[in-house]
Formats: structure tokens, sequence, C-alpha cells
């Protein structure tokens, strides 16, 4: 996984080789704010190889899906928008100050953490897994919040969320199908959780989505 940046001059194709699948997200900028960015080192790339390894990828997916989703629909003013981005810039620079070895715990998180973002619509038992690693509950959610970048709840509402979202722009499910699909019970409860996530509830996403 990386985080890999393009811009004027260069022409960059890229794609998955054979059958296989990228999952990817993408945010333009520009403006001297980018100088800025450039001067204080915040923007720093070679422009021959303008890629960064991710060591947390799922992580830095998670607070850039935060950008992208508050972007959509900017509430508080574009200000939060560039504090939430400058946020995503450092977490780049963060990432390279050396650390020990993953340890298994940390391993075997991780692993937890990319069943649920393959399945996010399943019953997971954090405690069962805690257990399984001889962990206590608070250690094992500051783990998985250091390796996903948000506590289990939170990360498993999101994957849901994205998979409701892919469900509304790709077939004709009703919304309760949906929701059911993805292992909410409570029809508005689940309505209400996406519109916090989109700022916007799945009728009207959806609408948006086929009108644009």
């Amino acid at each position: 996984p990386v985080a890999w940046f393009t811009f004027p001059g260069p022409f960059i194709r890229f794609g998955p080789s054979g059958a296989t699948h990228w999952e990817h997200r993408y945010i333009q900028f520009k403006g001297d704010r980018v100088d800025l960015w450039k001067e204080q080192g915040l923007l720093d790339f070679d422009p021959r190889r303008p890629f960064v390894n991710l060591t947390h990828p799922k992580r830095f997916a998670s607070q850039m899906d935060d950008v992208m989703n508050y972007l959509s629909h900017p509430l508080y003013g574009i200000a939060r928008a560039v504090q939430m981005f400058e946020g995503l810039l450092l977490q780049l620079h963060e990432q390279n100050v050396a650390r020990p070895a993953t340890s298994k715990a940390e391993t075997r998180v991780a692993a937890f953490i990319e069943e649920i973002a393959r399945a996010p619509e399943q019953r997971w038992d954090v405690k069962a897994v805690a257990g399984e690693l001889g962990l206590s509950a608070s250690h094992f959610r500051l783990l998985f919040g250091h390796l996903a970048g948000a506590p289990p709840h939170r990360f498993t509402n999101a994957r849901r969320m994205e998979k409701a979202a892919r469900l509304l722009r790709e077939n004709s499910l009703e919304i309760k199908q949906i929701a059911d699909r993805l292992g909410y019970d409570d029809l508005f409860h689940f309505c209400k959780l996406f519109k916090n996530h989109y700022q916007l509830p799945p009728g009207r996403f959806r609408d948006r989505y086929l009108q644009g």
C-alpha cells in the first residue's frame, strides 16, 4: 500500500495487473498553501518516485475517508478541511519514526482489522479475539486504534457505511434490504448512521449519485 502524488508535468498510468483489484482514493488540491507545505517539509516527495509506502494503510485510509467525507459537505468551512488534510500529510511523516518490530499481538490485531474490512457485516466479537491473544480489552482497543486509526466499533461502522454506499450505487436493492445485509435490524438506526457518515440519508445519497 502506498500514498502517491501526481502534479502538472508527468503523466502516470496506473492500475492492477490481470484480474486483481486495487482499492484507491484521491483528493485534489492546489493553491498558495501547497508552496507553504513544501517549504515546511510537510509535502515532501521525490518527483522521480512520487510514492510513500504506508506502514499503517488502514489507519491512513480511515483518516483519508474522514477528509473526503467532510469535503463533500464542509459544515464548518474549508479551514477545517485544510486542518484535516494537513493531519493526513503529517501522518505520512510520523509513520517514518523508528519503532520496535511488530509484535505477534499487533500482527494478529492487524489481521483482525483486515477481516473486518473484508466482511464488516458480520458480528465481530472483540472481547473473544482479545481473550485469544491474552490481552485485556483496553490493551486490545489501544492496539486496534493505533493500527486502524479508529476504535473497533467506529471502524466497523465506517466499513459498513462504505459497503452500504457501494450497494446503493451498484444496484436497486431497497434500503431496508441493504440495512439487513449489513446487520442492522433497525432501519431508522441504519439511516441515522449513514447520514452521520455521508451527511445525506441513503435515499438522497442514491438519488444524487444517479443524477450526477
